[in-house]
């Protein structure tokens, strides 16, 4: 009987082993040990780096489906952005976005026949309007802004287009498990509609196919969303729990605050997090065991810093304050002294210029004097004070 080894083991085993491998240069190494894990590895390689990091709006369901039904490349998917659909996307070359429909879907597919053909015509077109015009204008800067007009056209044209097509897509009731999925950002944009029951319980089944999630990011443009948002969001992170998860960032906090304490009590492991406008109650002692990174507004450091986390080494605040802010100003740095003694690192974001209400070097100078071992960065510039460790 032979021994047991990487060769001969069942293909799932294989699976398992190579999905710790984040990077494609590794399996690649292994890959190339012998014949059979050379024809079964160089595929993952190539399908690893296809579909290691997409970017897509959340009404792409064509995208969608076609990892349900091909769990063997949704496995793959490391980390995921769910844009508002106005940023560029980054999808795999090998999934067409504009024709990557289902053989039974006849009237998207019908659809997308006649938006690439009506495509071809607009782009041969503007090249004949181009080249007379061309013929015309004898300037060449004007000959230059022509061709980046023509230029940014065509793009946008395509991206209304694509995205017209993906709203006629036919939505399945098959459900999106990405098992290895790592990173993961929701660009909410500036929509404050209630979301209805159905594309609740979406993101719910989503997101608990996520098992190994290690960042999660929601990003919304309103810096005090409605509170049709706050409910939608607060259903979905009710039942959410990542035992993986070391970094959150909620900007702004979408979420009411009893949602956020329960849902930071089931993540002790929070290591790195990131929160503004936060209007619950301070935390209580003990909330971040773990917390070595925090990122937020007056409001969210003088909540957590009640806390008094143990472990947090860094605060990193964007100033954005005027003359007025007197008290603000003795209100912040106390919340510092409050942390001192762990804290190492204060990094202070510039905002505009003094004229327009950025005081960053008087906060930086109020900071020294009253802790003056903390070192302080200013960002886009050099490191102002030092501190005592340096």
């Amino acid at each position: 009987m032979p021994l047991p080894s990487i060769i001969n083991i069942p293909r799932e085993l294989l699976d398992i082993i190579t999905d710790h491998l984040d990077k494609p240069r590794d399996i690649l190494s292994l890959a190339l040990t012998c014949r059979r894990l050379k024809d079964i590895l160089i595929p993952d390689v190539l399908n690893e780096l296809e579909y290691a990091y997409i970017v897509a709006p959340f009404e792409y369901h064509h995208l969608w489906d076609h990892l349900s039904s091909h769990p063997e490349l949704a496995r793959h998917v490391r980390a995921l952005e769910i844009t508002d659909g106005t940023k560029t996307l980054t999808l795999p070359h090998v999934f067409d976005y504009t024709l990557g429909l289902s053989p039974d879907d006849a009237g998207a597919g019908f659809i997308a026949a006649i938006i690439s053909m009506v495509l071809h015509v607009i782009h041969s077109m503007c090249i004949m309007l181009a080249l007379l015009l061309l013929e015309v204008i004898d300037d060449e800067k004007g000959r230059d802004a022509l061709d980046y007009l023509i230029l940014i056209l065509l793009k946008f044209g395509v991206r209304r287009l694509t995205s017209r097509v993906a709203s006629h897509r036919r939505r399945k009731s098959e459900v999106l498990d990405l098992p290895n999925l790592i990173h993961l950002t929701i660009d909410v944009g500036s929509s404050d509609k209630p979301a209805d029951s159905a594309t609740v319980d979406v993101w719910k089944r989503f997101l608990l196919g996520c098992p190994k999630l290690q960042s999660l990011s929601i990003l919304h443009s309103q810096s005090n969303p409605h509170d049709s948002a706050i409910k939608s969001f607060d259903a979905i992170l009710d039942i959410m729990h990542w035992p993986y998860l070391k970094k959150l960032s909620l900007w702004p906090s979408i979420c009411s605050p009893s949602t956020l304490n329960n849902f930071l009590a089931r993540h002790p492991s929070i290591q790195w997090l990131k929160i503004s406008n936060y209007s619950g109650p301070q935390f209580p002692v003990g909330s971040f065991q773990h917390l070595l990174y925090l990122s937020g507004d007056l409001s969210a450091i003088r909540s957590i810093a009640s806390s008094k986390p143990p472990s947090l080494r860094t605060i990193f605040y964007s100033c954005h304050i005027d003359n007025t802010f007197g008290p603000q100003v003795d209100e912040l740095v106390g919340a510092f002294e409050s942390m001192e003694p762990t804290l190492r690192c204060v990094e202070l974001v510039r905002k505009g210029c003094a004229r327009w209400g950025d005081y960053t070097d008087g906060l930086a100078t109020r900071i020294h004097t009253r802790l003056p071992r903390l070192r302080i960065d200013l960002h886009s510039a050099f490191n102002l004070y030092p501190g005592e460790d340096e």
